[in-house]
C-alpha cells in the first residue's frame, strides 16, 4: 500500500521535481558563501539570493526588492516585527484566528511591554468583519494583525478591505501568510503592510527559510548583527535593508530552492494550482458534509478557501483517528491543535482539537477515496 500524504499545510511534499533538480545542481556546482568573497563562487550564489529577493519583490508586487528580508522561519518574520516594532503602551488589533506563532509573542508583550490587545472573533465560517476591526482602532493602535488564511479552517481573508483600512488609518498591516503566499494573489505595492510567510509550504521551498517584507516607511529595531559581506570595516551593522535584519550566512541552498519553486508556481499558474487542491477538498467535503458520524468545519463552499480542511469524527478523538489513518491506512494527516490555540478555544474544540486534511497539487482523488474509505472504516471500528 502506498503511502498518501495529505498534510500540505504543515509542509508541502512532494516537491516540483525541478526544485530538487535544481538545487542539487547549485549545491554541486556553484554554492559559495553569498558576498563573502569577490571569486565566482562567492558572486554566483550572490546573484541567486539576490534574484530571488527580486523574484519575491514582483510576487508580492513590491517597487523595492530592497525590502524583502530573509529570516530563518515565518514564524521568526512575525517575531521581528512584534518584538521590533511595538513598544511601551501600545495597542495592537489580531483575530482568534491567529497561530500561536503570532499568539505567543502577543502574550509574552502584554507582560513584558503593558501591550494592549484587541482579539475579533470570527464567524462560522471562518471568517472576520473588516468593519469590526475598524471600530476597535483607537488613538494608540499601533498594529493589526491579520491571518490571512486559516491553517485549520482554510478560509481566507478579504484583504483588499484590510489594506484599504492599513491605508484609510496608516495603522500598518501585519499580514500572516504562511497558508497563501503561493496560493492566493497578495499585491501590497506601497500599503503599510508586513507580509510574512515560509518558503517550504505553497511557494515549494526547502524548509528553513522565511520572508518578510517591510513597508517603506517604517523601521524595525535590529533583531541580530554580525557579518552582512559589506562595510566590513564598520564595528557597527548596516542600517538600510535588507541588511539591517540579515546578518551571518543567509540559508543560500533554501533561497536556490525557494526560486525554482517560484518559476513552477509562475508557469503552471497559481490559478491552475490552486483550483486542483480545491476540487480535491471539495470531493472530501461532499463526502462527509451529509454524514451526521462527522462534525465538519468550515467548508470550502463557504467563502474564499484555501484547500485545508478540518473536521472531526464523533466521539472519536482526532488524535487517535490521525493515529490510525496513519498506522492502518498509511495517510498522513494532521490531529490535534495545529498550534493554533485560540481558535479552537473559540471553535469550542479544545484540548483536543480536530483532524485537518491538507491536499496538495500532486495529490490525487485517488488519495482522496483512499482517506474517504479509511474514514468510514474508522467509523465502523467505533461503531462496532
Amino acid at each position: 500500500m502506498k503511502r498518501i500524504y495529505l498534510d500540505n499545510a504543515a509542509t508541502t511534499f512532494p516537491k516540483p521535481a525541478r526544485v530538487y533538480e535544481q538545487t542539487f545542481e547549485y549545491m554541486k556546482n556553484s554554492a559559495g558563501n553569498p558576498g563573502r568573497g569577490a571569486h565566482y563562487f562567492s558572486n554566483s550564489s550572490a546573484e541567486t539570493v539576490e534574484n530571488a529577493r527580486r523574484q519575491i519583490a514582483a510576487f508580492f508586487r513590491l517597487p523595492d526588492h530592497r525590502r524583502v528580508v530573509f529570516t530563518p522561519g515565518c514564524t521568526e518574520s512575525i517575531n521581528i516585527v512584534l518584538k521590533g516594532y511595538l513598544k511601551t503602551g501600545n495597542h495592537v488589533i489580531a483575530t482568534n484566528l491567529d497561530h500561536n506563532a503570532v499568539s505567543r509573542p502577543l502574550e509574552h508583550l502584554r507582560s513584558d511591554r503593558k501591550l494592549e490587545l484587541t482579539r475579533i472573533a470570527f464567524d462560522q465560517n471562518g471568517y472576520v468583519d473588516p468593519a469590526e476591526v475598524r471600530k476597535c482602532i483607537r488613538s494608540n493602535t499601533t498594529l493589526i494583525v491579520l491571518n490571512h488564511g486559516s491553517n485549520v479552517l482554510g478560509s481566507v481573508q478579504k484583504l483588499d478591505a484590510f489594506l484599504e483600512i492599513a491605508s484609510e488609518t496608516g495603522v500598518p498591516l501585519l499580514l500572516d501568510a504562511a497558508q497563501t503566499a503561493g496560493r492566493i494573489p497578495i499585491e501590497i505595492g506601497d500599503a503599510p503592510v508586513f507580509v510574512a510567510c515560509p518558503g517550504h509550504k505553497e511557494l515549494y521551498g526547502m524548509p528553513g527559510l522565511g520572508i518578510l517584507t517591510v513597508p517603506s516607511d517604517i523601521e524595525l529595531s535590529k533583531w541580530i548583527e554580525g557579518g552582512s559581506g559589506t562595510s566590513s570595516e564598520s564595528l557597527h551593522h548596516p542600517d538600510e535593508l535588507p541588511m539591517r535584519l540579515e546578518a551571518g550566512t543567509p540559508n543560500f541552498l533554501a533561497i536556490a530552492s525557494l526560486a525554482e519553486g517560484i518559476r513552477f508556481i509562475e508557469e503552471k499558474g497559481m490559478q491552475t494550482i490552486h483550483r486542483a487542491e480545491m476540487s480535491l477538498s471539495f470531493r472530501l467535503f461532499e463526502s462527509l458534509r451529509s454524514n451526521p458520524k462527522f462534525v465538519v468545519y468550515s467548508g470550502p463552499g463557504s467563502g474564499q478557501h484555501v484547500a485545508t480542511f478540518s473536521f472531526n469524527l464523533v466521539n472519536a478523538p482526532p488524535a487517535e483517528v490521525a493515529m490510525i489513518l496513519d498506522q492502518r491506512f498509511q495517510i498522513a494527516v494532521r490531529g490535534g491543535l495545529q498550534c493554533a490555540a485560540v481558535l479552537h478555544e473559540q471553535l469550542g474544540t479544545s484540548p483536543d482539537g480536530c483532524v485537518r486534511v491538507s491536499p496538495g497539487f500532486f495529490n490525487t482523488s485517488d488519495d482522496i477515496d483512499a482517506l474517504t474509505d479509511g474514514l468510514r472504516a474508522i467509523v465502523e471500528g467505533y461503531e462496532g
